[in-house]
């Protein structure tokens, strides 16, 4: 019955657009950040408009359903097509909701932990460096080979590699951060997780204080931002917390 295949197809798809949903937080190298939250923002784009429309959704379900069971051998060859377009269409809101609830709830805090627990390795790596040779390495890569065999990456697939940034950074002071793999409802926000050995006030109105939250392990921030343009970048004089027995990997 071409209800039937369509329904089979149409849960294929749905599948495919809950999953597309995660994948910047999925575990992976990063090296494809970009492309992967191109995808990801594209799907995502299409959960508001599902959301406030949802009485159509189910309209269209209804009709979706009637197409299926009156079809016969004779009808158009177009027929299986609309009716699965039509089922997809119908199950956006559910998918939109569920994979709120998934991401809130599971999949952004594992995501945190992830690399919250990567950059540490970075954080520790740079005390020794300091405690050594009594400055800061220019650039990360100074850190291999002795202080780490390679470079960690942040472990998701929409997180690019962690930057080595000095102050200021929007009115915080940040050893390393990386850009956090989210699809917020204005695109102007981004999302960052970052290290800072000090708690700073922001000093360019860009965020509030209470936009900013502790996560993980201490140090370790989470905020959502506006960024200015031109963001300023010095050397940094402040020196990390000495380390903690050797974390090398």
């Amino acid at each position: 019955m071409l209800l039937f295949r369509s329904l089979g197809w149409a849960f294929l798809f749905s599948l495919l657009i809950f999953v597309a949903h995660w994948l910047p937080l999925l575990p992976g190298p990063g090296g494809a950040a970009g492309p992967i939250k191109a995808i990801s923002g594209f799907v995502c784009a299409f959960d508001l408009l599902a959301l406030l429309l949802w009485p159509v959704a189910l309209l269209g379900l209804v009709f979706a359903i009637r197409l299926g069971v009156t079809a016969t051998a004779t009808s158009s060859r177009w027929r299986p097509h609309c009716c699965t377009a039509m089922l997809v269409a119908s199950s956006w809101p559910v998918i939109a909701g569920a994979n709120q609830q998934v991401v809130q709830h599971w999949l952004r805090p594992l995501a945190i932990r992830t690399v919250v627990q990567r950059g540490q390795l970075l954080v520790h790596a740079l005390a020794r460096y300091q405690h050594q040779y009594q400055r800061f390495p220019a650039h990360l890569m100074e850190l291999v080979p002795d202080q780490l065999r390679q470079l960690p990456t942040p472990g998701l697939l929409g997180a690019p590699a962690f930057a080595y940034r000095t102050r200021p950074d929007n009115g915080w002071d940040e050893v390393l951060g990386t850009t956090f793999p989210e699809t917020p409802l204005l695109p102007r926000l981004k999302c960052r997780l970052f290290y800072s050995p000090v708690f700073v006030a922001e000093q360019d109105g860009t965020s509030s204080s209470e936009a900013r939250h502790a996560v993980g392990l201490p140090n370790w921030y989470f905020t959502t931002y506006d960024p200015p343009p031109g963001l300023g970048m010095t050397m940094l004089p402040d020196p990390l917390p000495p380390p903690a027995g050797d974390t090398r990997k």
